[in-house]
């Protein structure tokens, strides 16, 4: 009887040492990498939260260029209409729906268009129709992309400085009076430019 109390106990010895081999055996979770995209966007939502805008759209914006993602741009679009920058709010709506409307689902889609069409009623719409290709697009000394632009630019309403510079050094440029509400066309004649510039020795019309 004593003998197989000492097997019993060696048995359950020995199952404890293997049950424990097990547990040592399994590998411990790797420390967390480094992700300062993250960090940056969650820094940004408590900043917002505690009402710091200014502060939440800097830290969403390094978020954004280390690891671009809808969710961040839509975040800075939402510190930008609390900073009362309603166009770029606008802009940068407008660019998540054409650069990221597949990947979105549905619900957020409606979501940002919503947000979308809340902003633009009050706000101008320059569209820009160049006649050459690559040609760099300044809305007020803002760079809003090159030619073709694929889209209009929301503008606060008002008179703005439009400049489209052509690969070949020409630029043109013309003040546009926008109103609330309304779409503004700005037919661009770079080439004309470019032939006068060459004729000035590089000097802009």
């Amino acid at each position: 009887m004593r003998l197989e109390g000492v097997i019993r106990d060696g048995r359950s010895l020995l199952l404890l040492l293997v049950a424990c081999t097990a547990l040592f055996a399994v590998p411990r979770p790797a420390p967390c990498e480094e992700n300062p995209a993250r960090d940056h966007f969650e820094r940004g939502i408590i900043l917002y939260k505690a009402g710091d805008y200014e502060g939440a759209l800097e830290h969403f914006l390094i978020s954004n260029t280390l690891r671009p993602h809808y969710q961040t741009a839509y975040n800075i679009a939402m510190c930008h209409s609390q900073l009362g920058e309603k166009a770029q709010a606008a802009n940068e709506l407008a660019k998540i729906l054409v650069l990221e409307g597949e990947e979105m689902d549905h619900a957020t889609s409606k979501k940002i268009l919503g947000k979308l069409e809340l902003l633009k009623a009050a706000l101008g719409y320059l569209v820009v129709d160049a006649d050459t290709m690559g040609s760099t697009v300044m809305v007020d000394g803002t760079i809003v992309g090159t030619t073709p632009l694929g889209r209009g630019v929301y503008v606060e309403p008002g008179t703005h400085s439009l400049t489209v510079m052509g690969l070949g050094g020409g630029a043109w440029s013309a003040a546009v009076t926008v109103g609330a509400g309304e779409n503004q066309q700005g037919n661009v004649g770079v080439k004309g430019a470019q032939h006068q510039s060459g004729e000035q020795d590089g000097g802009h019309a």
